[in-house]
Formats: structure tokens, sequence, C-alpha cells
């Protein structure tokens, strides 16, 4: 009976770390063992072990990715001229599975760092120099200052930034610190010490779906979990084999739909036959958490047009899995 417990207890226990794992994607930059040839491009790896980076794309010869973030299934990067850090080349979106770069815009200013934010729908950004808070507009990469990081009458440079899904940002300065910021004025407000040394480039981003914000130090190449109330850092592992590997721009995909909601379909086609169309698609197999989906779950689909529900449209009442 004991063994049997223990066993159960166990598989409870692998279960839990199993689903605790989440999937973060960054930009390779640098690598202090391998700086000459060092493979830069997308990659991704498991908060779990963050010594295992896969890379997505290799990219070495192109512009770098220092500031980006994720949104509604699109990688937002601003990319640097190849050769730089902060010679803005435009900004672009990033195949998450292949690493294609697709060309927004050439304009607006260089960012050190990007954080969406579902509460006001807006992407908001640092500035090169680390003193101002920035809006980007995802649509034509055009930057607007918000306002400089102060705390009372004290300059505050911020390094790295996230948005949660309630709205709060909260920023990790060279001084340390874990800072709430305010959207409208960019004041900021001590949380508390992290405890670790910030230095060089840095990245946060919150798994939204768990509410655990994770911060990527490329001072000492180390993945951490931030403690929203008092600030500390908690280590997880050194980033890479050789835990020397700097990576920018994380971010863990999110979509902001109620908790269960299907994930999109994909494989979609149009297909004209006389006075009607056939449409055709791939139903998803798990929802938009990450988690398995059941197609047997959807028993109809409705039709809407520029958000209104469409009438006079043959519905389909059931659903089949292709």
């Amino acid at each position: 009976m004991k063994k049997i417990y223990s066993l159960f207890l166990f598989s409870l226990l692998s279960i839990f770390l199993v689903e605790a794992q989440t999937t973060i994607y960054a930009y390779r930059t640098w690598q202090e063992s391998n700086p000459t040839s060092v493979k830069k491009g997308p990659v991704k790896f498991s908060s779990a072990d963050p010594s295992q980076v896969e890379l997505i794309a290799d990219q070495s010869r192109l512009g770098s990715v220092y500031a980006g973030t994720y949104y509604n299934y699109k990688w937002y990067a601003q990319v640097t001229q190849a050769g730089t850090q902060s010679a803005l080349e435009g900004l672009y979106t990033i195949d998450l599975n292949d690493g294609t770069r697709t060309l927004v815009s050439t304009k607006g200013d260089h960012l050190v760092e990007m954080t969406y934010d579902y509460a006001t729908s807006t992407m908001y950004g640092v500035s090169n120099n680390a003193e101002d808070l920035m809006i980007l507009d995802m649509h034509t990469g055009e930057t607007t200052q918000v306002g400089t990081f102060l705390e009372g009458e004290t300059a505050v440079y911020i390094l790295a930034l996230a948005c949660d899904v309630e709205g709060t940002m909260y920023g990790i300065s060279t001084s340390d610190n874990l800072y709430i910021i305010d959207k409208a004025t960019a004041a900021c407000t001590l949380v508390g010490s992290t405890g670790v040394d910030a230095a060089f480039t840095q990245s946060m981003d919150f798994d939204r779906n768990s509410g655990v914000l994770y911060w990527l130090n490329n001072g000492d190449y180390t993945l951490y979990t931030v403690d929203v109330t008092t600030g500390k850092a908690t280590a997880i592992g050194a980033v890479g084999e050789l835990g020397d590997e700097s990576l920018n721009s994380i971010f863990i995909p999110y979509i902001h739909v109620a908790a269960g909601a299907p994930d999109r379909v994909t494989e979609r086609s149009v297909e004209p036959q006389g006075t009607s169309v056939r449409l055709a698609w791939k139903n998803p197999a798990i929802d938009a958490q990450g988690n398995p989906f059941c197609p047997t779950d959807c028993t109809a689909i409705v039709w809407y047009l520029s958000m209104h529900r469409a009438t006079g449209v043959s519905t389909v009442t059931t659903c089949r899995y292709m």
C-alpha cells in the first residue's frame, strides 16, 4: 500500500512538472565562449531547462533583434542593421516556425525592449538610452514618447519591461530593482531588489496563463522568475549548453481569450462553386492555452462578418475534425 501511495504521489508530481513547463521564445545575439561564429537567430527553449536552446533559423548574416514581443500569433521585432546594435533597419514580424521575416515598416526609433499590454491594446517599449517609456505603433512602426522613467525626481534606467494580463507594467532597472511603472507618465514605484546584478541587455515577459514573470539576465546568462510582490529573483538555470548565451526579445505566446476557448483553425481554403462558396479548414487540436482540445466539443459554427452575426448563411450543425 505504501509503495502504491508513493507511486501515486510520483505520478502527480510528474504531471505537475509537465504542466508547469512552458515554451519561451527569444533571439540569440551573443555567446561569450564563441563570439565570432555564434549562430544568431530566433530560438526556443523550455522554462524548465534553459540549457537546451533550439535554434529555429540561422540568421547570423542578418541584422539582430534586441527588442521584440508577441501579439496575436505574431512575433513583432525591431531588427538592427547587420553588424550594429542600435542602427534600426525596421520593424518586422518573425515566423515562429521557420524564422521568416516580413517587413512592417522602416520608421520609428530604436528600442531595447518591448511588451504588449492587453488591458489597453498597446505595444510599449524602452528607448535606446533606457530613459524613456515609448509606444510603438504595430502597423506603422512609429514610436511615441510617453515619459521619462523617474522615481520621484530621481532618474531610473529601465532594461527589462513586461505587462501582466491585467495591465500592470513592471520594469527592472540598472540598479537591480523591480519597479511598477505608470503607463501614462512612466513614473516608477519601487517594489524591491531582485538581488541580482542586472547588466547589459535584458528581457522579460509574463506567462499570462500562469502569471509567472520570467526574466532573462544577460549579465550572468541566467533565466529567473521574479516575485512581483517583493522583486526577488529566483534562478532557474543558465542559458545554453555552456551557460553563456545572450538572448533578447523573450516572450511566451499568449492568446487573450477565455480559458478553454479553441485555438485558431488552420489550413483554410476558399473554393467558388457557382453561386456558392465552399470553405474548408482544419479544426484545432489544442485550446488557446495550449491544452488538448477535443474536436467533439465543437457542436456548431456561427458566422460573423465585420463583428456582426451573419444572416442568410447556411450553418454547419456538426464540426468535422480534418
